[in-house]
């Protein structure tokens, strides 16, 4: 009865694809083609979602604006293909890993979410998944002092958030309420603990993703590979 309360068995289905489909291209491709895939990826995604939205007057400023870490971190991915700065890609890194992890898992769409809306949620966290995994395979390293500069540019960004959620009346980063879809969340307790947890599992991805990230026999290659 558990399970069922926290997973979705045809989202769990979808992940299954995406997850084969990015071993088949990390299989195949090269890192320079993986990348050209990321970025036209990335501006595809953007470009349908939005405009889609716009064409049928569905676009809520409540709920579709590009706020939630994912998204952000979506953008900020594309954004490293012109910032070549280690701090920036770390940090980008560290928020693909966690992003990727819990949307393969748990979902916040549900029986009220538009086609467009589920379109971008998968294209969106595959595009996460796939960065993490160009990056690894350049062998990109990751240290202390970039981990603590990412975790202090989401705790500036948590609170850009909250301020933003207060004016709109908004939920982005799920601060107010839990959010809709089968996941984890339905067995959390409400907020702000819920919350909280949701910071500590965060937290426990990035310390995991620096621990695979950090050892001294991967190499700083150029950023321009990346």
């Amino acid at each position: 009865m558990l399970l069922n309360h926290i997973l979705d068995i045809n989202h769990l289905t979808n992940s299954f694809i995406l997850i084969s489909l990015l071993f088949l291209l990390s299989y195949f491709l090269r890192n320079d083609i993986l990348k050209k895939i990321l970025k036209y990826s990335i501006l595809l995604n953007l470009i349908i979602f939005n405009c889609s939205l716009f064409l049928q007057s569905s676009f809520d400023i409540k709920n579709h604006l590009p706020l939630h870490l994912c998204y952000l971190t979506e953008i900020g991915i594309f954004l490293t293909f012109y910032i070549k700065n280690k701090n920036f890609i770390s940090w980008m890194i560290l928020n693909s890993t966690f992003g990727a992890i819990v949307a393969l898992i748990n979902s916040n769409l549900d029986s009220n979410s538009m086609i467009i809306e589920q379109y971008h949620f998968y294209v969106s966290h595959f595009n996460l998944a796939l960065y993490f995994m160009i990056t690894y395979r350049v062998k990109f390293q990751i240290n202390l002092s970039n981990l603590l500069f990412s975790i202090k540019s989401n705790l500036y960004v948590l609170f850009s958030i909250l301020i933003i959620n207060i004016i709109l009346n908004s939920n982005y980063w799920f601060t107010y309420y839990k959010p809709t879809g089968t996941n984890i969340t339905k067995i959390l307790p409400d907020w702000p603990y819920y919350f909280l947890w949701l910071i500590i599992f965060g937290l426990i991805s990035y310390i995991l993703t620096f621990l695979l990230l950090k050892n001294k026999d991967r190499n700083n290659l150029n950023m321009n590979l990346i």
